[in-house]
């Protein structure tokens, strides 16, 4: 609905910020992202009402309460449709801010499309000219006629028509992402269209960071490692680490992060994800060649919508009908 609140001592605080006369919680609207910045001085908000998404910075008090008088939006972009909204917000190893957003579904008003629900014939995930089904990097700091700045080494500064703010392209829907806190790799739970799920990775450069800098995952070229639209062209798109179909597994991936807490030994560089459907929370290792291996069931939590790690090497999973739930170890 649009609140933010801090769990103090296993109770729920009052709001720290109240946005409900802003959010719309419709559909796949609402508030979708919440990140804080390395400090902790500000933290950034995705929200969207289906018609707009907007990115929020706001000031962070030293007792956690939010600044709401000294809020801006950062960033903003219109919606087509109903669905597909991404929302997860990251800060990057480089810190710098990364806005996931998915690619709209399909447009509103064209009924021989299918209206919002309709994604099959989308194909503005791979377009430079949209923010739409893309990975943006920005630095939230605002400069001088503008509410962000552009890091000179986005990798499509100075392509023509290109947004400068698009950091990777070709992603469906990425519901919660993360970077591996050890070697700076990106993780993408990118959720599917009828068929199939997937995750995504992209390896860091030798320091650290880079990861995904101007890489397209596919969509709609690609859904999994199944062809897609055969009008767009095969080649030049990174395959993901691990797909599976609609079924007993589930039929909306939700992502999470590589563990590196001290809490679950038998996890340690294992990928935390999960799926809305089934509930199940899995945990993969990956291969040489980049692929998948030994993914092993952790835990179940219906109507599943988060997974994340605290600094103590806790994992919290989050049902959007049970709540947050904390993984003990079995031994």
């Amino acid at each position: 609905a649009g609140t933010v609140r801090m769990i103090v001592d296993d109770e729920l605080s009052e709001p720290v910020l109240d946005l409900r006369d802003v959010v719309v919680p419709e559909l796949e609207w609402g508030l979708l992202g919440l990140v804080f910045a390395d400090d902790g001085a500000h933290a950034y908000l995705n929200e969207t009402d289906g018609f707009e998404t907007r990115i929020h910075e706001f000031s962070v008090a030293a007792d956690g309460t939010f600044v709401a008088d000294a809020g801006r939006v950062v960033y903003r972009f219109d919606q087509p449709a109903d669905a597909h909204n991404g929302g997860d917000l990251l800060i990057g190893p480089d810190g710098y801010l990364y806005v996931f957003n998915g690619d709209g579904g399909g447009d509103r008003d064209d009924e021989e499309l299918g209206g919002a629900w309709n994604s099959d014939l989308d194909r503005r995930a791979l377009a430079l000219d949209s923010p739409l089904g893309k990975i943006l990097r920005i630095d939230p700091t605002p400069v001088e006629g503008a509410e962000f700045g552009i890091p000179d080494d986005n990798p499509f500064v100075g392509v023509d028509g290109a947004l400068p703010e698009i950091w990777a392209i070709g992603v469906r829907n990425p519901w919660r992402n993360g970077f591996d806190t050890e070697t700076g790799d990106l993780w993408i739970a990118d959720v599917g269209n009828f068929q199939w799920e997937e995750i995504n990775r992209a390896v860091a450069g030798p320091d650290g960071t880079d990861a995904g800098r101007g890489v397209s995952f596919g969509w709609s070229a690609w859904e999994g490692f199944h062809r897609g639209n055969d009008d767009l062209p095969a080649a030049g798109h990174v395959l993901p680490a691990y797909e599976y179909a609609h079924g007993e597994l589930g039929c909306s991936v939700v992502g999470g992060t590589v563990y590196r807490g001290d809490r679950f030994p038998e996890l340690t560089g294992r990928y935390l994800f999960g799926d809305y459907c089934s509930g199940s929370v899995w945990a993969m290792g990956v291969g040489d060649d980049g692929v998948a291996v030994d993914v092993t069931t952790v835990a179940t939590l219906p109507f599943l919508v988060d997974i994340a790690v605290d600094a103590d090497g806790s994992i919290l999973v989050t049902s959007i009908v049970s709540g947050i739930h904390e993984l003990v170890p079995s031994s």
